[in-house]
């Protein structure tokens, strides 16, 4: 299976062909590419929190999940994070958006 990513809005597809339009912006096929993964081996890894390489999710547990319940992306797109070295910096500090509209502007907002 492949991964595809919408070059226009982000969206992250997961199949053989990329969708036609873009669920989320409309964008056509051609506007998606594949995103490669190359995984490091490396020793194992221990900690207890994840991140999705993605949308920045935050999992607590000691592996990563399969899949991301926020944007969809491959558990192997996780990276385990060790002493505060999360890439989340809303996590502290609260911002409030509030996004008027429904086209392309507010979407990719």
């Amino acid at each position: 299976m492949k991964i595809w990513k919408c070059e226009i809005c982000g969206y992250i597809h997961n199949g053989e062909e990329p969708p036609n339009p873009c669920p989320v912006c409309g964008a056509g096929q051609e506007m998606f590419s594949v995103l490669e993964i190359q995984s490091e081996s490396s020793a194992p890894v221990t900690t207890d929190s994840w991140q999705c390489g993605i949308c920045d999710y935050l999992h607590h547990g000691s592996k990563p999940l399969d899949v991301c319940p926020v944007c969809g992306s491959p558990g192997n797109l996780f990276e385990p994070l060790t002493g505060g070295d999360s890439k989340n910096e809303y996590e502290t500090d609260i911002h409030i958006v509030i996004i008027i509209g429904a086209g392309i502007a507010g979407v990719t907002a």
